[in-house]
This record gives C-alpha cells, structure tokens and sequence, in this order.
C-alpha cells in the first residue's frame, strides 16, 4: 500500500473506531508528522505514517527529535494496526 493510501485509510479508521479523539491531520505543513491526536485527559501525540519500506527524511527525524524535546510523544506506524494500538496506549 502506498504511504498515502495508508494515510488515508488511517484517518478513516481513527474516525470510525475512535470518534472521542481530537483529530488533526498535519499535511497542512510538511514540517510537522501526519497526524496529530489530542486525548480528552490531556494527552497529545504525533505519529508519522510511514510504509514499512519507507523512511524518514533528516528533516523529519530533526523535527521528531525537536518534538521529542518538549516531551510530546512522536510515533511511527507502519500499518493501520499500528495506528490503532498507538492510539489505545497514548490515550
């Protein structure tokens, strides 16, 4: 599957199966991950959808590392599942 195609059906599946979540999609802003997720107890979290034969550019990895920094967890899924299991730990 391709990254957008990932992407895509991600953000489908977070609508579906977590609709109490705060959504927020960043290709807004190539600077920032793909996704961003805000918890109604406060959590946020970043994950950067990737195919599992994809990679971080550096840019990315300095923005995560940058992210990481002011202690707002940055994640990286590969698959829906991934995105699933992230979401039900970060909350």
């Amino acid at each position: 599957m391709k990254e957008f195609n990932l992407r895509k059906k991600s953000i489908e599946m977070i609508e579906r199966y977590f609709p109490e979540v705060d959504l927020k999609t960043q290709k807004i802003s190539s600077m920032l991950p793909d996704l961003f997720i805000g918890f109604k107890n406060g959590n946020k979290i970043f994950i950067e959808i990737k195919t599992n034969k994809g990679n971080l550019t550096r840019f990315q990895e300095r923005t995560i590392l940058e992210i990481r920094k002011r202690k707002i967890q940055v994640y990286i899924a590969r698959s829906i599942e991934d995105v699933k299991e992230i979401i039900r730990k970060g909350g």
